[in-house]
């Protein structure tokens, strides 16, 4: 069974949407969505601030009249009991 994910596909699909950046912030659970953008050709822009990066696509977005990508990252904290 091979290594797949599903946002694989949402990344298949974006060049023809006319997305062809994408703004994240680097994440442990995003290492390999971010890979497989990134060998699709989509060009990848790190930020600091999930903040920064929302900001960065809805410039885009306003900018070059395309859709604007924003990829955040959430780890999940373990149970508190």
């Amino acid at each position: 069974m091979a290594n797949d994910h599903g946002l694989r596909g949402a990344g298949e699909g974006a060049p023809h949407a006319g997305r062809g950046h994408m703004f994240y912030l680097m994440g442990g659970p995003m290492l390999e969505t971010e890979a497989a953008c990134i060998q699709l050709g989509i060009r990848a822009i790190d930020h600091r601030h999930e903040q920064a990066a929302s900001f960065a696509a809805h410039a885009y977005t306003r900018v070059m009249r395309r859709p604007g990508v924003c990829m955040g990252c959430s780890v999940r904290a373990p149970p508190i009991f």
